[in-house]
């Protein structure tokens, strides 16, 4: 038996949408596999993102204490 790829509850084969969080159900597991991969570029994204929201509550706490 498949499990939901995003909520790892057991899937029945008729089943098109898993009853626990409503996601499609795809046979292919390769398709599947493919859902949780992640790009690069994205990883790149979140990564600069995240140094960028430091750099921003950084700046606003120093410009807080120096004022």
């Amino acid at each position: 038996m498949t499990t939901c790829w995003a909520c790892e509850t057991e899937l029945r084969p008729e089943w098109k949408f898993c009853i626990q969080c409503g996601v499609p159900v795809e046979g292919d597991a390769a398709a599947v596999a493919a859902k949780r991969e992640v790009a690069p570029l994205a990883l790149f994204g979140w990564i600069f993102a995240g140094i960028g929201a430091v750099l921003l509550v950084g700046g606003v706490i120093l410009f807080l204490v120096v004022k």
